[in-house]
């Protein structure tokens, strides 16, 4: 019988990159849906909101390309260039090569087996998150949060999770990762038995 001993009730996972491998479509999204509106936007300036709630990420890219606009046109080209951005993921990610990282589905079971349960977080929104999802047959609030951006694991702090986990598999190097609060930063949800395993150990 397996050991039912963690101090976990829910463990919650960050979707792109960090549980599912799939195709980075999001900054080319960007690019286009900024170009819409004649604004240019860098990869860098991307990867700085990368774990953001996209319609958010699409606010804070704006104030930083065009400070100057007025506060009701900020809202009504950030409406138009996020309805671009979906537009284009959407249709990105019918076709993009989507499968599940090396491990995460034993993860969960693993998980599972021990009476933890597992949710998904992410920033893409409902109609993005659900064709993912639906790509790899996958249709299943926290003690400890496992993600691949400097704001999953931001999210975790404030939100006072007991356990922050990063992993190298997406968006953030691992120098990025270590600036922000965490308690582990592992190649991939793989190697996260083992090391909440390591940690019970400690304890």
């Amino acid at each position: 019988m397996p050991n039912t001993s963690l101090d976990l009730e829910l463990v919650a996972f960050d979707v792109a990159g960090t549980t599912l491998s799939v195709t980075d479509e999001v900054p080319a999204a960007f690019r286009y849906a900024f170009s819409t509106v004649d604004l240019g936007v860098s990869d860098v300036q991307v990867r700085a909101v990368r774990g953001v709630s996209k319609r958010r990420a699409v606010e804070q890219l704006l104030t930083t390309l065009d400070p100057g606009r007025d506060k009701d046109d900020v809202a009504h080209t950030r409406d138009a260039v996020f309805a671009s951005f979906k537009e284009r993921l959407l249709e990105s990610y019918g076709s993009a090569d989507v499968r599940p990282i090396a491990g995460a589905e034993e993860t969960f079971a693993w998980l599972r087996d021990r009476k933890v349960a597992v949710a998904l977080t992410t920033g893409f929104d409902r109609d993005l998150i659900q064709l993912l999802l639906a790509r790899v047959g996958w249709t299943h609030t926290l003690d400890a949060v496992v993600g691949d951006t400097t704001a999953d694991l931001q999210a975790a702090y404030r939100a006072g999770v007991g356990y922050a986990v990063g992993v190298l598999s997406g968006a953030h190097t691992e120098e990025m990762l270590r600036e922000a609060p965490h308690d582990a930063i592992i190649r991939s949800v793989a190697e996260l038995p083992a090391v909440l395993l390591a940690t019970r150990e400690v304890e």
